[in-house]
């Protein structure tokens, strides 16, 4: 007789009977619940970075290349930040940019050996680095001059860059 089943009987037919028969014994020991899931959608905040113009650190053209000290140069970085509609006042700065090739900590600049340092208060603020903060009490970023070695740092102009992305924490 057993052979017969065997025969009649698919594995798959077993599986699905089986399946059924433990599935109503569950249902039939344990109770149930509706679980209600509610929030609001809102708009990310609006803020603008110095009314969407570029911010610009300048040092000057008397820099003095054995002086390029970490320490020496360093300039406060004038941001105006303006947000509307938060619902909440934690927010996230991001500082995007890329790496100096002598030390991936430093904003990367296009003279040979010079990069730059971001501070937050007293914080480094490497590129890709983020800063946490409440919109009443803004943090105040300054950049700094860093030589990899200040025995070969060449004389002329540079530049770097870095992108401030804000968002909510």
């Amino acid at each position: 007789m057993m052979h017969i089943l065997r025969r009649h009987c698919t594995p798959l037919a077993v599986a699905g009977l089986l399946s059924l028969m433990s599935g109503s014994v569950l249902a039939a020991n344990g109770d149930t619940t509706t679980i209600n899931i509610t929030g609001t959608l809102i708009d990310a905040p609006e803020c603008t970075v110095n009314s969407n113009d570029k911010v610009d650190v300048s040092f000057g053209n008397d820099i003095i290349t054995y002086q390029v000290s970490g320490e020496n140069y360093k300039k406060q970085i004038p941001y105006n930040l303006t947000c509307t509609s938060l619902s909440q006042q934690g927010l996230i700065m991001t500082l995007n940019g890329t790496g100096a090739s002598f030390n991936s900590a430093l904003f990367k600049t296009d003279k040979t050996g010079l990069g730059i340092r971001i501070l937050s208060g007293t914080s480094a603020v490497s590129p890709g680095g983020t800063v946490a903060f409440n919109y009443t009490n803004q943090p105040v970023l300054y950049a700094v001059l860093v030589a990899q070695d200040t025995s070969t740092l060449t004389t002329g102009t540079f530049s770097g860059t870095a992108t401030m992305v804000i968002a909510y924490q």
